[in-house]
């Protein structure tokens, strides 16, 4: 049986980071991710989305960002594995070791990162009659491509919402945003670029109706949320950005210290079992950022965290 040192639980930005860090320390480490490629939502669903916010980079797309972090690996693969399509259902501790159980196989570590972030996730949708049979309707921007001269309509008030409307503006013949309120849930800076941009702005409105031919939404009808009155916004695209359901429900029976659906841990990504760390979106700790940023910060103190438990109190040396 072999027994890592260290297992991450998931492979997106953080757990990709977070197991880099744990090569640096020289720790026997593999990545497991559900998914049969590493970035999580990044890559699979945001690959083209641009991020402004990571130190080091005026901007630089998700796909790359993953794309990076996981070449990065490539400097630690001596310590470092990834095990994907690997979707975790239990987690068992044996007291020298734990198990990490999918529905046919199984890791064995002497240590865990939950890095899990939101973990699966599906596409919240408008929840309306006839939105599963259009082929014209998205919930993430694959390529902003396939939107080149097209009429965009996008539904959404948070930061995805609005960075795809600007990053579509330039692409396509025009693009509409469409948000149930009139604040937006979005960062300041984002919300003061959307002001100043060409982006047809349409608050607060909702989706009511859509108007299609066979296969192909050819126009919208949105209800203002105070009057009722409706208006009809002929489309080429829809964009629903409504976030994302995601499920964390192994987790729930792991014996760990939850905060809703949150693992609890301290300023050294530990939990409340000894071996079990965790870092990212998956965490609660008072006053947390949900940023990348944070997470990556996590995933750090995490893996230093899991070198003292590997190496029973060793002290952690600056890693050079």
């Amino acid at each position: 049986m072999n027994v890592y040192d260290v297992v991450v639980i998931g492979a997106g930005p953080v757990g990709l980071y977070t197991g880099y860090y744990c090569g640096l320390r020289k720790l026997n480490t593999i990545i497991c991710d559900s998914l049969d490629t590493v970035g999580g939502q990044l890559s699979n669903q945001y690959p083209e989305k641009v991020i402004y916010d990571l130190p080091g980079f005026e901007t630089i797309t998700a796909g790359e960002f993953i794309q990076r972090l996981d070449a990065q690996i490539s400097n630690v693969e001596d310590y470092v594995s990834k095990k994907l399509n690997f979707k975790v259902v239990d987690l068992i501790n044996h007291g020298e070791h734990f198990e990490v159980k999918s529905e046919t196989d199984a890791i064995f570590a002497k240590s865990v990162i939950v890095a899990m972030g939101n973990g699966s996730f599906e596409p919240r949708k408008m929840n309306l009659f006839g939105e599963d049979d259009y082929k014209n309707i998205h919930y993430y921007v694959e390529k902003k491509s396939n939107y080149k001269d097209k009429n965009v309509v996008v539904l959404g008030g948070g930061d995805s919402a609005i960075d795809w409307a600007l990053m579509l503006e330039g692409v396509a013949k025009s693009v509409t945003l469409i948000h149930r309120r009139n604040e937006f849930r979005a960062k300041e800076g984002i919300v003061e670029r959307l002001q100043k941009s060409n982006v047809n702005i349409m608050t607060p409105y909702i989706p009511s109706e859509l108007n299609g031919d066979h296969d192909t939404v050819t126009s919208l009808f949105v209800s203002e949320v105070n009057t009722k009155d409706m208006v009809e916004i002929e489309v080429d695209e829809i964009i629903v950005s409504y976030g994302s359901l995601s499920t964390t429900n192994a987790i729930q029976s792991w014996g760990l210290d939850l905060e809703g659906k949150k693992i609890k841990i301290n300023q050294q990504s530990t939990t409340n079992i000894p071996g079990i760390f965790a870092c990212g979106d998956i965490t609660y700790y008072e006053g947390r950022e949900v940023q990348i940023i944070s997470g990556l910060s996590e995933g750090m103190m995490a893996s230093a965290a899991a070198n003292l438990y590997v190496n029973e109190g060793k002290r952690n040396r600056p890693i050079r």
